[in-house]
């Protein structure tokens, strides 16, 4: 799910800790071609993209209800940030959560560095050791053996209304995960992504100066949001949903604690902390009260 924004996030705060790019380059200046494609992108920076300040609408919704009415449903890139660019109105300022922003930049990142996104996140991913990760192109779906996934109670019933087929219950273990690209379709373990979380998502990755850059936050709907990381109290961390399944990421920077978590259910915002927090991580219980 989105935890893959925190890997490609830091896969292009690489690039500019090389010199390659600046966050406050444009398309226009960086990918000239995807800004003609995409005028609605040409004058937004790096740091607008990668921080959800662009205001250009999520493809997210319209993919998911293409999914429903057809779950082998692919999409390319260009196709998914037509969906996004076709909502229309803008988001409200200062913005807003839209993934359309992380398949723009993967755009820009090809078009600069010659490599597809899937292989810059994959870098970062065996920087990390992560082995059982990967972001695969094409008709993508989990390796064997993996989590059966359930479409639960936030898509159950929106899924039942595009097609009478599916309910709460439907095991979605053999739909295609490739429509979040670099903005949501990379798998994992729990055991990678804690060690994802021990590297405070990628920021221990980076140098001083950009790791600064990446955690100056803009409140938005999806809370205090950096360069593709959240900030909760003393916690970094980002939350992933895909279609049956929830994860979420954390770590303090302070204690070096890490949590992280999956639900083979699509159930929206998990509060996991206020069941387990008092006991198990009474500091990020109330990081998130």
């Amino acid at each position: 799910g989105s935890i893959t924004k925190t890997i490609f996030a830091t896969a292009v705060l690489e690039q500019v800790a090389a010199g390659k790019l600046k966050l406050t380059d444009t398309v226009r200046a960086l990918a000239p071609a995807v800004a003609r494609r995409y005028p609605i992108a040409a004058k937004k920076t790096v740091a607008q993209l990668l921080g959800m300040t662009s205001r250009i609408p999520d493809y997210a919704d319209s993919a998911v209800a293409k999914m429903f009415a057809n779950p082998s449903q692919t999409f390319t890139r260009d196709q998914a940030i037509a969906l996004g660019i076709a909502e229309g109105k803008p988001i409200p300022a200062p913005g807003g959560y839209s993934t359309t922003n992380y398949l723009l930049l993967g755009e820009v990142m090809q078009a600069l560095t010659g490599k597809t996104p899937e292989a810059l996140v994959n870098a970062v991913l065996r920087q990390s050791g992560m082995a059982a990760s990967k972001l695969k192109q094409g008709n993508v779906r989990l390796p064997a053996p993996s989590a059966h996934g359930y479409l639960g109670a936030i898509y159950g019933p929106e899924a039942a209304k595009a097609n009478p087929s599916l309910s709460a219950t439907t095991d979605v273990i053999n739909w295609t995960m490739e429509w979040g690209k670099e903005g949501g379709g990379a798998y994992s373990t729990i055991g990678d992504l804690a060690k994802w979380g021990s590297t405070c998502l990628g920021t221990n990755l980076l140098p001083a100066k950009v790791a600064a850059q990446r955690l100056k936050t803009t409140k938005i709907d999806a809370g205090n949001y950096g360069l593709g990381i959240v900030r909760q109290g003393d916690w970094l961390a980002h939350s992933g949903q895909a279609i049956g399944y929830t994860a979420n990421v954390a770590c303090n920077p302070k204690t070096g604690a890490v949590v992280a978590y999956a639900l083979n259910s699509t159930e929206g915002p998990i509060d996991l902390p206020s069941y387990l927090g008092p006991v198990a991580w009474p500091d990020y219980a109330k990081a998130n009260s």
